[in-house]
């Protein structure tokens, strides 16, 4: 399953499966990394693999699973270990400021940098200042990888 579909949260589907369906082996395939979507599913699944993941280790995920054991992509597992052991999870939103959430935010909408300067009452060449810094935080290179980032992190609803 995936954490982001049509119908029900997918936490609802996982508990709801645990319920009913005991003996489903549940494994998630998800771009979401974002610490609210592992809490919310991790207790009751048996994988959570990233799909930036090499389809032979997305195979070998689920054959594990198969045969009675557990597979958690790495950056998933360096979470929950930070979570099992007491420690805060780090909030990677943090590393942007709030300015640059905004601008991100009605970038997301579909703001031009006109209207985005227009509607934060900041000038345009400031716009593309505050883009320059979030791509290059992000590590990426274009508006539609930085929704695609800012999406799947959870920092900003999907569109529709």
């Amino acid at each position: 399953m995936d954490l982001s579909m049509p119908g029900p949260p997918a936490a609802e589907t996982v508990a709801y499966l645990c319920e009913h369906c005991s003996q489903t082996k549940i494994v998630v395939l998800t771009a979401y990394r974002n610490d609210n979507y592992v809490r919310g599913v991790a207790g009751n699944i048996e994988g959570y693999v990233l799909k930036d993941e090499a389809p032979e280790v997305v195979v070998e995920a689920i054959r594990t699973v198969m045969q009675g054991g557990v597979w958690f992509s790495k950056p998933i597992v360096e979470k929950l270990s930070r979570l099992a052991s007491g420690k805060a999870l780090l909030d990677e939103k943090s590393a942007l400021t709030k300015r640059e959430l905004e601008v991100l935010k009605l970038v997301a909408e579909g703001y031009t940098n006109i209207q985005i300067g227009e509607t934060l009452s900041i000038s345009e060449r400031t716009v593309r200042f505050h883009m320059e810094k979030i791509l290059a935080k992000l590590g990426v290179s274009n508006r539609t990888q930085t929704v695609a980032v800012a999406t799947q992190r959870g920092w900003i609803e999907p569109a529709g």
